[in-house]
């Protein structure tokens, strides 16, 4: 949730003359160092991904993606709003992991 606060605060720098393109690549920094973490995992712990964890990843690189064109300079006008499906892209992730937390699944019956 740090990043919420990030454009806010990089607009109050005055030397800075483009603040959504920092915050997006530091965003996308972030964003690539978890996809490394997730996949790194799932190929340790040998899971293999359901559909819907399929589509989350598609929309996560989407996400990605239009970060990184931001950061670069392109999308500008779509910064803010690019931005917010960022973060909101993170809480969906993290509101699906604490509900496969707290409801796991049954082992498969063998």
């Amino acid at each position: 949730m740090f990043l919420a606060l990030v454009p806010s605060g990089l607009a109050t720098v005055r030397s800075l003359s483009e603040p959504w393109r920092v915050a997006h690549g530091l965003f996308a920094l972030f964003h690539a160092a978890v996809f490394v973490w997730f996949f790194r995992e799932i190929g340790r712990l040998g899971v293999p991904l359901l559909v819907p964890a399929y589509a989350s990843v598609v929309v996560g690189f989407v996400v990605l993606l239009a970060e990184i064109l931001v950061a670069l300079g392109s999308l500008g006008s779509l910064a803010p709003l690019l931005y917010l499906i960022a973060l909101l892209w993170f809480l969906f992730l993290a509101t699906t992991v604490f509900i496969a937390l707290v409801f796991p699944q049954p082992p498969p019956a063998a």
